[in-house]
């Protein structure tokens, strides 16, 4: 139940090891993707330890990174992002992650680890 071009794409990403996830001592924290140009293809760099919090920031990124695939057909100058329009897919993916499997999660408990998705969104927005 999900589309089959977002899905392959996604799993891009796993299987031609476009995300480094290891932590490593001396290793930056947090997370980010990294795309130059529509012709390199992007990837993400992160600390996963397993935490819940490290799947949804994977997610996040990801929606980053998905944003920027699907990207890569405009030329240099229109691949470029837009902060508002960056942090748009990313959320989308972090409450697709939820919507979808509910993180196994229940909805307070999400709140709590997330802070809410409608107070975040304006954050990042504004």
């Amino acid at each position: 139940n999900f589309d089959p071009q977002l899905e392959r794409i996604v799993a891009e990403f796993f299987e031609g090891n476009f995300i480094y996830g290891s932590v490593m001592p001396g290793k930056r924290s947090g997370a980010y993707c990294s795309y130059a140009s529509p012709e390199i293809h992007p990837y993400i760099l992160a600390n996963f330890g397993g935490k819940m919090s490290d799947v949804l920031t994977l997610a996040h990124e990801l929606g980053h990174n998905l944003h920027a695939v699907l990207s890569s057909k405009q030329t240099m100058l229109n691949y470029e992002t837009p902060l508002t329009m960056a942090e748009s897919a990313s959320i989308f993916s972090e409450m697709l992650m939820f919507s979808r499997e509910g993180c196994g999660l229940a909805r307070e408990r999400w709140f709590r680890l997330t802070g809410n998705p409608l107070e975040k969104s304006r954050d990042r927005h504004f």
